[in-house]
């Protein structure tokens, strides 16, 4: 499964814009604020020990992304084009399934995340429809090419660190709790506090490889990278550690801001409570602001790295023949815009018809689904290929990641993994299907094998 010269895309950026992909991707402001209630529900205070569980097995699954990526240069399909030429066709099959139902969720999940952050600062705008017009002005961005959207993603992710940075800067110097709190974890059962479990410590690790998640984001634009394959390893390993080292120290300072610990009886965002009272009201309404940026810039950086998976899986030849010729098509800025077209379509119609929550019930599932696919092809990828950026204490940090990937699905809701079960099935249903219709071509053409789409 290798990809044609002619059908590469065009570098174009450089690293420290693909960097900024990731960011933008991960959006650690957003992350940090979305993630800390789920994670403060079941752990309290030993969320700051689940994050930090979780960042190990971030860091394992990373390493065997980076070395992945090494070792298949041509990775605009980021997870998929490794597991695929790691693990074979069928697998890829599989993972097209995955891809196909995230690249049609993400997008118009972030889309309605930003929506909801505008209609608190102007209660009067509707939800879809501004979730609509937010994905309508990313897809104007994403046509534009890579430049632009990049530059765009850049941008705000300046703007998005210094707003993370100064509610940091703010939390360090307005701690009302202990150090103790971090060590001996409590949490909250109405006016109570009690010691926090460790099955709730465990089910935080959820939370916080959800609130990691994006640093794979700069493999999608791996190709119109100026940059070596080793480098495109390194740039895995820079990405995971900013966004753990930013998102962790930031999760330390702001459960020791807080004001109290009894948060669980109040129905506000646990860093609301932090914001207010070190902030004031203007102080709040400008930080609500930098997270209307910070979801924006991740709408934005999502939309362009799967319209970009869609176009690698095309040129794999995993879709239906029609589908392939129309997701490869590249307008002049070199940008696959027929799979840009597909995924705008079905996002608006998803943006009009659903709502935030039921779009994110099965994503736990799915994404440590694609992260435990990555974590296994390590092991194939030292034995068929040649990696330029091996990954260091070989074989810890794939076998660290498998292990977290299934203590994590121990604490995922049946519903979720019955879902994501389902999503498989119809993954190897598909490759079935398809190699009995590339078995039935190659008898219509004389026994000659059909040319692969790439």
């Amino acid at each position: 499964m290798t990809t044609a010269p002619h059908r590469r895309l065009k570098p174009a950026i450089g690293v420290v814009q693909a960097v900024a992909f990731a960011l933008a991707a991960t959006s650690p402001t957003a992350s940090v604020f979305l993630t800390y209630g789920s994670a403060w529900a079941v752990a309290g205070t030993g969320l700051v020990i689940g994050f930090l569980i979780g960042a190990v097995i971030a860091f394992g699954i990373a390493l065997s992304y980076a070395e992945g990526a090494s070792a298949y240069p041509y990775t605009t399909g980021g997870d998929y084009s490794i597991v695929a030429q790691a693990l074979g066709r069928r697998v890829g099959s599989v993972y097209t399934s995955l891809f196909t139902f995230k690249g049609i969720v993400i997008p118009a999940v972030l889309s309605l995340a930003t929506a909801a952050y505008i209609q608190a600062v102007i209660p009067t705008l509707p939800l879809a429809p501004t979730a609509v017009v937010v994905l309508l002005l990313v897809l104007v961005l994403s046509f534009e090419g890579i430049r632009v959207s990049s530059g765009v993603a850049t941008a705000m992710v300046a703007l998005e660190s210094v707003v993370l940075i100064g509610f940091m800067v703010v939390a360090a110097t307005h701690m009302h709790q202990p150090l103790s709190v971090l060590v001996h974890p409590v949490m909250s059962t109405g006016h109570t506090l009690v010691a926090a479990t460790s099955a709730g410590i465990i089910a935080s690790v959820v939370s916080a490889l959800f609130a990691f998640n994006g640093w794979e984001a700069s493999l999608y634009v791996s190709e119109e990278t100026k940059t070596n394959p080793r480098g495109i390893g390194r740039t895995v390993v820079v990405n995971i550690g900013l966004i753990v080292g930013l998102e962790v120290v930031a999760i330390v300072l702001a459960t020791l801001a807080l004001p109290h610990l009894s948060l669980a009886q109040h129905s506000v965002i646990p860093l609301a409570v932090v914001v207010r009272s070190s902030m004031g009201v203007v102080g709040a309404t400008a930080l609500l602001v930098g997270v209307v940026v910070a979801t924006f810039d991740s709408t934005l950086a999502s939309t362009v790295v799967y319209g970009r998976i869609y176009y690698a899986i095309a040129r794999d030849g995993h879709w239906p023949g029609g589908l392939n010729r129309f997701f490869l098509k590249l307008n002049r800025q070199g940008v696959p815009y027929g799979a840009f077209v597909v995924l705008g379509v079905i996002n608006v119609a998803i943006c009009l018809m659903s709502t935030l929550t039921s779009l994110v019930i099965f994503t736990g599932a799915l994404l440590m689904v694609l992260y435990l696919g990555v974590s296994i092809s390590s092991f194939a990828t030292r034995r068929r290929a040649h990696p330029q950026f091996r990954m260091p204490w070989w074989p810890i940090p794939p076998a660290i990641g498998i292990v977290g990937i299934l203590m994590v699905f121990s604490q995922l809701k049946l519903a979720a993994l019955a879902i994501v079960l389902g999503m498989v099935a119809v993954g190897l249903v598909w490759s079935f299907a398809h190699e009995s219709d590339a078995g039935q071509r190659t008898r219509d053409s004389g026994g000659e094998p059909v040319e692969s789409p790439h």
